[in-house]
């Protein structure tokens, strides 16, 4: 009709999205009261939760970084069914080794690093879930001699990190040297309740 009004639709956000996953060789015990081990939930999970950025964004940059004794970038796309197939096909992240949150941390900023320079990502909300199932390895945590480096970055940069403990009775004290230091303990609670069932 003549009155009638266009009204745009709302713009979705965009995301780059970083997964940081503990495949050290604890990750196949089993979980207490499950069937499963604690890799197969993460995998579940993740997955859950890329299904879930999927349907209320517009673009996803997505990374996955794999930690045991070592760390690489293992998975990097746009794609939440290539992501997803790559989290929940058994050949990768084969839990084995030692869990070195510092090599965890350093390849996580250099990944964020590239991704804060691409004008291609240039509005994107920068989300990181740093996910473990128990502390470092001796001589291996975070270091945080003369200050949290990796907090302080994420903070000057505006990234949201969420540290995920997935286990029972697990220590939180170096979960929580990963986590946005913005980010209150009840954010944080609800979101590991949303993402696993501990």
């Amino acid at each position: 009709s003549p009155d009638a009004v266009d009204l745009p639709a709302p713009t979705l956000p965009s995301y780059n999205l970083v997964f940081v996953l503990d495949t050290s060789g604890s990750m196949n015990l089993a979980v207490p009261g499950s069937l499963q081990t604690r890799i197969q939930v993460l995998r579940e999970a993740v997955s859950n939760v890329l299904s879930e950025y999927n349907q209320v964004s517009s673009n996803l940059n997505i990374s996955i970084i794999a930690f045991a004794a070592a760390s690489s970038l293992v998975f990097q796309g746009d794609s939440v069914a290539a992501a997803q197939d790559f989290i929940n096909n058994p050949v990768n992240l084969i839990p084995n080794g030692s869990t070195n949150y510092a090599a965890a941390i350093e390849e996580s900023r250099s990944a964020l690093e590239s991704h804060l320079s691409n004008p291609l990502l240039s509005g994107h909300t920068s989300n990181v879930y740093f996910i473990s199932d128990g502390e470092p390895s001796v001589t291996l945590e975070v270091p945080t001699a003369g200050g949290n480096e990796w907090q302080q970055f994420v903070d000057s940069n505006d990234i949201e990190v969420v540290a995920v403990g997935l286990g029972n009775g697990i220590s939180t004290i170096e979960l929580a040297k990963e986590k946005d230091p913005e980010l209150d303990e009840e954010t944080v609670d609800s979101i590991q309740k949303h993402i696993f069932i501990q």
